[in-house]
Parts: C-alpha cells; sequence; structure tokens
C-alpha cells in the first residue's frame, strides 16, 4: 500500500471517528432544544385554554373551535380535554403524525385511566406508537385537565444546520489531516535525505542516472572472437567495473524502497564466482547511500542447501519478520540477494512489490557480474 493511500484511508477514518462521536453530542443538544420547544408550546396553549371563552366552565366551552385555532399554530401530533371524571370533553389529532386510529385509542385510553405519570424531573414522559416516537404532557386545568401529544421531529432549519456542521466537521478534519501529512512527509524528506560518507574499505559513488535511460544493448562479450582482442577490451573495460554502471539504477530502486517502506537499511549482495558466498557491493543504511569497493570485509557465508532455496525462489524472512532476504534470478541463475531491514514486519503485498521493482537491477547486474568474471580470468 503507498503511503499516499495510507494517508487518505487515516483521514478518512479520523473524520468518522470526529463524526460518531459529534453526533451524538449534537443529537442531545438537538433533543434539548426541541423539549423546550414543545414545553413551551405546551404552556402557550394552557394559557390559551384559559383565556378563550373565560367566561364558560371546561365542559360549556367550544372545544371544537378551539381546537380548530390551535393545530395550525403548534406542531402537535394529538389534543384532548377531559372533566375531573376523566370524560372525554374533545379529542383531535393530526393523521400525519398518528396514522393508525389503534395508536389513538390506545393514547387516550391510557390518559383516561392516568397512565401517564410524571416524573419530578421532567413534566413530559416519551412514548413509542407505531415506531415513532411522541412527548407527551398532561396539563391541569380549571375544572380538568388536557392532553397534549408532540411528534418528535425537528424542523428543516435544525436538519439543514445539523448537515451543514457535519459537513464543517469533515472539511477541518480533511484541512488537518493534510497539514499534518504535509509536514510529516517534509520532516521524513529532511531526515531521509541522501548523505555520502566516507566509509573504511569502501568508497563512496556518484550515481549515474542517466545510465538507468539506456535502452537494452547486447553485451560487448558477444562479439569477442579471440583471445587477443578479449584482453584488450577487458583492459579498456577495468575502470568500469568498479560498480559505476549500476549506481544509478541501484541508488533509484533504495530510495524507493527506504521511502516508501520506511526501512532501516538496504543491502545488495551478489554471489560469488565459487557460489559459496555472497558479496555485498551497495548499501543504504541510515542517511548514507555506500558502495563496498572490498568484498573481502563484507561476504556472507553460504552453503549450498541455502543457495538452492534461493534459487528457487524461495524468501527468506528472519527476526520475526522484520528482516527479509530476496533473491535476484535472471533466467534461472542466482545473482544475488538484497537484504531488507525495518522496525515492522514485512506483509505479503510488500515484498512482492519489491519483487516487481528488483527486475529493474537484473539487467545491469548480470552484465557486471559477467564483466567482473571476465576481468578476474582473463587470461584464461
Amino acid at each position: 500500500m503507498t503511503t499516499k493511500r495510507k494517508n487518505i484511508i487515516i483521514a478518512c477514518v479520523v473524520s468518522l471517528i470526529l463524526i460518531f462521536i459529534y453526533i451524538p453530542l449534537r443529537s442531545g443538544f438537538l433533543e434539548q432544544q426541541f423539549v423546550r420547544s414543545v414545553s413551551s408550546s405546551a404552556d402557550k396553549i394552557v394559557i390559551s385554554i384559559s383565556s378563550f371563552e373565560k367566561d364558560k366552565d371546561l365542559p360549556d366551552k367550544d372545544l371544537s373551535k378551539f381546537y380548530t385555532l390551535i393545530k395550525d399554530k403548534h406542531p402537535i401530533a394529538l389534543v384532548a380535554i377531559a372533566d375531573k371524571k376523566n370524560k372525554i370533553l374533545k379529542a383531535g389529532k393530526n393523521d400525519i403524525y398518528i396514522k393508525s386510529n389503534k395508536s389513538f385509542d390506545s393514547i387516550i385510553d391510557s390518559f383516561i385511566r392516568d397512565e401517564f405519570k410524571l416524573n419530578k424531573k421532567n413534566d413530559f414522559i416519551i412514548r413509542y406508537y407505531d415506531q415513532d416516537r411522541f412527548y407527551i404532557f398532561v396539563k391541569q386545568l380549571t375544572g380538568g385537565k388536557m392532553l397534549l401529544v408532540y411528534p418528535f421531529k425537528l424542523g428543516i432549519i435544525n436538519i439543514i444546520q445539523f448537515i451543514l456542521e457535519i459537513t464543517l466537521i469533515v472539511l477541518i478534519s480533511i484541512i488537518i489531516m493534510t497539514i499534518i501529512f504535509i509536514y510529516k512527509n517534509k520532516r521524513y524528506k529532511e531526515t531521509n535525505k541522501i548523505d555520502i560518507i566516507p566509509v573504511k574499505a569502501d568508497f563512496l559513488i556518484e550515481p549515474d542516472i542517466n545510465a538507468t535511460k539506456e535502452k537494452d544493448q547486447k553485451s560487448v562479450w558477444q562479439n569477442i572472437f579471440n583471445k587477443e582482442d578479449r584482453i584488450k577490451i577487458v583492459e579498456t573495460e577495468k575502470e568500469k567495473v568498479n560498480l559505476d554502471l549500476l549506481s544509478g539504477v541501484v541508488f533509484e530502486l533504495f530510495t524507493y524502497i527506504s521511502s516508501t517502506y520506511y526501512s532501516d537499511s538496504i543491502s545488495l549482495f551478489v554471489v560469488d564466482e565459487n557460489a559459496s558466498k555472497l558479496d555485498k557491493i551497495f548499501e543504504l543504511k541510515g542517511k548514507a547511500f555506500i558502495k563496498i569497493d572490498d568484498p573481502e570485509f563484507n561476504s556472507i557465508s553460504m552453503n549450498h542447501e541455502i543457495i538452492d532455496e534461493l534459487k528457487n525462489s524461495s524468501i527468506i524472512l528472519l527476526e520475526k519478520g522484520r528482516k527479509v532476504n530476496i533473491p535476484i534470478l535472471y533466467r534461472n541463475a542466482l545473482l544475488g540477494i538484497i537484504i531488507i531491514t525495518k522496525e515492522k514486519e514485512f506483509k505479503g503485498p510488500e515484498i512482492n512489490n519489491i519483487k516487481e521493482q528488483l527486475k529493474k537491477i537484473i539487467k545491469p547486474l548480470s552484465e557486471y557480474i559477467l564483466l567482473n568474471d571476465m576481468i578476474l580470468n582473463k587470461t584464461v
């Protein structure tokens, strides 16, 4: 998985976490706002019925007319008025909120039987009918009592405000995460800037980036016809065997692996002429990109069993998966291995991606080994 994709996933996860935290908190605030609104509405209705035809007793008032006056002014689902003996004087419902007569009858029956018991903390209770939530108020009147039922429904303004707030949270989280990622990448580039440092028994290189862009050519050795020409070419090419042909492409490969998987060290080893050991020729450790000139002090002895395993494309994981040895093969021949270590264990997709990237160095590495063998055996 690329760093860019990881950053996108992290930003999405952070945004979702913030939304999941915010929604319950904001929903609680919206409910409190709704409760204050319907409580105020219930108090206004009680005041209205007290002043409506105030010269008449409750049973003598024109309650149908009163219901008509209040139903359009207040977001109410049901109104019922009863006398002192719990006899219903008037009841009306809004069919938009109370969808079935069964629910209406259930509410009225509970009202008549005084089943809506209010607690001391709130002057309302919550009930569910037809899977909808309702806030129920029972108000005492002179000569009777009144039942007021409100549906839990947020206004359009509240809904739009809620959506805008969620959108704002997402945008803010994306902006913050983007700033963090930019700062983190900047710090990473500064701390992982490749510095060339001197190392004993080694010497430093300047990568020839242009060499990695040349088209594949036939080996110069394919046109050699006699020993004299061969020795002459070997003498001419001897100075180039100091790994300059590999430096550019290996430098690019190591830089890619280091920046993508945050590796601690990367080393390239080649098989020696006797296929008995591996000689280190390049290493990226920390900030230093190093070319090894003396393989005698940078070799790994390998038995034939391990060599055979590597020839079969076997991946060797060590140190609980934090160190990986990946063979480099060309036409079923083992050219060498690349050893990578990092803080966390390697995953399968990471190793597969690195194996794909290794194909870029197969051609120049095979030419280097061939040329090196020619020089070592030029007098044969």
